[in-house]
């Protein structure tokens, strides 16, 4: 596949970096070292014969190296920069109500044939609109963690915590994307004295402009560096932005 010219990939030792984390220990490949988008993200995994981490896994390996890295001050791996995921968000409009929600693309060759098509040569700032009857968009559909759409395009949460819950953590639109790390990600902001975290996401009003049939299908990716806040999660790029650091991961 041409797309896999441009990837620094690296295929030598995989298991960079082991830990028990209440998911299973959890193997994860060194970061690439350049910003990619998801299709490209996804043949950097595949190349070391892992699968592309999520926004739920990608919150916690930035926690692991940020407490790894107090120990031995070994550094973060690029785990503080904007971060690439295969989670996606996915909104449409079925019988005039707005659908919106959250999944994770497969690290198969369905998938990567799937993101040629629809992705590859298009410029990074186009959005990425399909029918729903497309069969690969109907079973992203059919795993979508719904929730309603945001009111405003940011979304700002307290991350103090009180018996280990905060209104970040607990929120239902930070829960579904990036699941059981809500709470764990409410704490590290805390730890580095970040008091909110804010989803930016399209809008209610954005998502009526849709046309019945029609998925609008935007990456999840992390904020840090040089783009944005630690504090921020996003579900507005398109899948062709290439700004992402990639990380590879295997669970067992």
């Amino acid at each position: 596949m041409a797309v896999i010219e441009d990837i620094p990939v690296l295929k030598s030792v995989i298991c960079a970096y082991v830990a028990l984390n209440g998911f299973g220990e959890t193997q994860f490949s060194p970061s690439s070292q350049t910003g990619v988008d998801v299709l490209r993200a996804l043949v950097y995994a595949r190349a070391q014969g892992m699968s592309l981490q999520s926004a739920n896994i990608a919150i916690i390996v930035r926690d692991l190296f940020y407490e790894k890295n107090k120990q031995d001050n070994q550094g973060l791996d690029n785990s503080d920069l904007y971060q690439i995921t295969r989670t996606i968000a996915l909104s449409y409009k079925k019988d005039g109500k707005i659908i919106t929600g959250f999944t994770e693309l497969e690290n198969d060759n369905e998938t990567l044939k799937f993101l040629s098509e629809v992705c590859n040569d298009k410029p990074a700032t186009e959005e990425l609109l399909l029918p729903a009857s497309n069969p690969y968009v109907a079973a992203l559909i059919a795993h979508m963690r719904v929730v309603p759409a945001l009111d405003n395009q940011i979304l700002t949460l307290s991350t103090k915590q009180k018996n280990g819950v905060s209104e970040y953590g607990s929120h239902p639109y930070v829960r579904a994307m990036i699941g059981d790390a809500a709470e764990r990600n409410a704490a590290y902001l805390s730890k580095l004295g970040m008091k909110t975290g804010t989803v930016r996401d399209k809008t209610q009003s954005e998502l009526e402009l849709l046309q019945e049939g029609q998925v609008l299908l935007r990456a999840v990716t992390i904020g840090g560096g040089e783009y944005f806040k630690q504090s921020e999660l996003f579900a507005i790029d398109s899948l062709t932005s290439r700004y992402g650091k990639a990380r590879a991961m295997i669970e067992k």
